[in-house]
C-alpha cells in the first residue's frame, strides 16, 4: 500500500471525527476544525505529488489542478448529494 493511501484512509476516519468535533462547538472553535481539515489536504496532494512524481520523474504537475481533480475521496452514493449540498454551501456562503 503506498503511504498516500495510508494517508488517506487514516484522514478519513480523522474527518469523521472533525465533523463530530464541529457538531459540539463547545469542545474547540470551528478554526481549529478548518485549519486541521486545509492542513490534511495539503499533506494529500502533496503525497499524491510525490507517488506521481515516482513514476513519471519527467512530469510537470499543477499543483492548484491536482487539488482540484485527484485528491477528493470517493464518496459513497447515499450521500453524494448531502456532500454535494454541503460543498456548494461552503463554496458561496456569504456571498
Amino acid at each position: 500500500m503506498y503511504i498516500f493511501d495510508e494517508f488517506n484512509y487514516t484522514a478519513q476516519r480523522f474527518r469523521v471525527l472533525l465533523e463530530k468535533l464541529s457538531e459540539q462547538s463547545s469542545l474547540i472553535e470551528r478554526k481549529h476544525i478548518k485549519n486541521l481539515e486545509d492542513s490534511i489536504e495539503d499533506i494529500r496532494v502533496r503525497l499524491l505529488e510525490n507517488e506521481i512524481k515516482e513514476k513519471y520523474p519527467d512530469a510537470k504537475i499543477d499543483y492548484e489542478l491536482l487539488k482540484l481533480v485527484g485528491t477528493a475521496p470517493d464518496i459513497p452514493l447515499k450521500k453524494e448529494n448531502e456532500k454535494i449540498s454541503k460543498a456548494v454551501a461552503l463554496k458561496f456562503a456569504g456571498r
